[in-house]
């Protein structure tokens, strides 16, 4: 309020405070305050509300993430995805050298903004499923649970993620990336299917298609080479 600047809040309610999700609603801020890099969002404060509700505020973004992106323009040019995916990388990399990964990295938790006249820079969001890379004896199987659950969609997470949540690490990050990547040079995602149960079958099952196959002619073999690479 001091500095008259606006700000998004995330809140978690009360009716939804239990104990589990209280210490992984602390862990995402604490950790997110850590990380200082210009292609993350930006973490100014925390606390609880007078009525008890655990809240933190954040930089407030004007533009749009890659899914409404996509949805709204279609397939996106090579150039263009290298210099959002970069950015990506970037973030990214800080995270990694912290010892900590993001693992729910999907098309709608990366934003398009733009900062001192630089249109689409791009803002890293969501480190709610957050985790150091080595695990902490406070981590138990319920949260890495309940954390697989607030992901969702299984479109864009890495095939061990599926099998065994605990033993993903930073290349998982590397693939979700990929996954985005593929998303936004094709308009499609790796894998779909008419329920989760079926995407989450082709993702350990099948090998993962090929772009260029998809966009010949927008997808060079290069970039062919890297996203094949990642996934």
């Amino acid at each position: 309020a001091l500095l008259r600047r606006e700000t998004a809040i995330k809140i978690l309610p009360i009716d939804k405070a239990d104990p589990t999700m209280i210490r992984m609603f602390e862990r995402e801020v604490q950790m997110t305050c850590r990380l200082q890099h210009a292609n993350t969002i930006q973490v100014y404060d925390y606390g609880r509300a007078p009525d008890g509700s655990f809240y933190y505020a954040m930089e407030y973004l004007e533009g749009l993430n890659l899914k409404d992106l996509v949805e709204k323009y279609g397939a996106q040019s090579e150039s263009r995805t290298i210099q959002i995916m970069s950015q990506v990388c970037d973030s990214l990399k800080e995270a990694h050298q912290m010892g900590l990964i993001h693992r729910d990295i999907k098309p709608a938790n990366i934003f398009l903004c733009s900062r001192g006249g630089l249109a689409d820079f791009v803002k890293t969001l969501d480190f709610g499923l957050v985790k150091p890379i080595t695990p902490t004896n406070e981590e138990s199987l319920k949260e890495e649970t309940l954390a697989l659950s607030i992901t969702g969609t299984p479109m864009y997470m890495p095939p061990e993620a599926l099998e065994n949540p605990q033993s993903v690490d930073e290349r998982g990050d590397i693939y979700s990336l990929a996954a985005v990547g593929f998303y936004l040079l094709t308009g499609r995602s790796i894998f779909e299917g008419g329920t989760v149960m079926e995407v989450c079958r082709k993702q350990l099952t099948e090998p993962v298609p090929s772009a260029r196959v998809l966009s010949p002619d927008s997808v060079s073999e290069s970039m062919d080479l890297i996203l094949q690479g990642a996934l």
